[in-house]
């Protein structure tokens, strides 16, 4: 009898150290996947949860650079503006020069010129196409081409600068995207490659749309529908009319705006004009 309630006690002893031992386990695995689940580890691991954040992760990194380029190519234009601003301002100063203006003569004779320059531009001309080329010695160079009627013409500057044509459009231009490729070549002997590229010269580029003239927003509309494509015959044609009407108004209103100009000119000034053409 004694030795049955020492077995029995024994037992319910030994039972009772493997509860506890089984309960200290159990205590013992929740408390590594709770430290799993705090670091991240794979015990703690949601797919879902996972994959959203990865996502929303790639949404944010795309975000970012999208708004990186766009305001890279803010800059880029920025630039280009500036720099067309820039060689406006050279060119009035060459023009003053030319025609031996003095600082009195030029605040009253630059407001009529330039209108008569603005008008010349919008009645005889439309928007050109630069070119340029790099990778040469020379370190690149950009020029401009285009029918430009009844106006001079002057380009040049380097291909990460601007080109400009005098009497058409301002060609803000740069070495960077938009260009069409023309040709590309390699001189093993120099080790030399040359790359050649053409684009519109949109005047936007150089001055913004908003500050457009009538003929030049006209033209910007009319290129728009013939790069785009799928236009109808009759869109084009309506647009081809409306750019046919600005450049007959400013035709229209040269006489005038050249006989003001002729009125604040000396003799040798005006002369001077006619070379340049902005006068007949």
């Amino acid at each position: 009898m004694t030795t049955r309630r020492v077995l029995l006690t024994a037992l319910i002893c030994l039972s009772a150290a493997a509860a506890a031992g089984s309960s200290t386990a159990q205590a013992r695995r929740q408390g590594v996947r709770s430290t799993r689940q705090a670091q991240g580890a794979p015990g703690g691991f949601n797919p879902q949860e996972y994959e959203r954040r990865m996502q929303a992760e790639a949404a944010e990194r795309s975000r970012r650079w999208a708004a990186e380029a766009e305001q890279r190519r803010a800059q880029m234009m920025q630039g280009v503006r500036q720099s067309s601003r820039d060689l406006e301002q050279q060119r009035n100063e060459a023009l003053k020069r030319a025609i031996g203006a003095t600082d009195q003569q030029w605040a009253v004779i630059f407001p009529k010129l330039d209108r008569v320059r603005t008008l010349v531009k919008d009645a005889r001309s439309g928007i050109l196409t630069v070119t340029y080329s790099s990778g040469t010695s020379s370190g690149g160079n950009a020029s401009a081409s285009g029918p430009t009627p009844g106006a001079n013409q002057g380009g040049g500057g380097t291909a990460g600068g601007t080109a400009n044509a005098e009497g058409g459009a301002t060609a803000g231009t740069t070495g960077g995207g938009n260009w069409n490729p023309l040709s590309s070549t390699e001189d093993k002997q120099t080790n030399t490659r040359t790359q050649s590229g053409w684009k519109w010269a949109r005047p936007s580029d150089s001055k913004g749309r908003d500050r457009l003239t009538p003929t030049e927003k006209a033209a910007e509309d009319l290129l728009d529908s013939l790069e785009a494509g799928g236009s109808t015959k009759e869109a084009i044609a309506e647009k081809v009319a409306v750019l046919r009407k600005a450049r007959e108004t400013a035709a229209r209103e040269l006489p005038k705006a050249q006989q003001e100009l002729r009125q604040v000119l000396t003799f040798e000034q005006e002369a001077a004009l006619v070379v340049m053409g902005y006068l007949d």
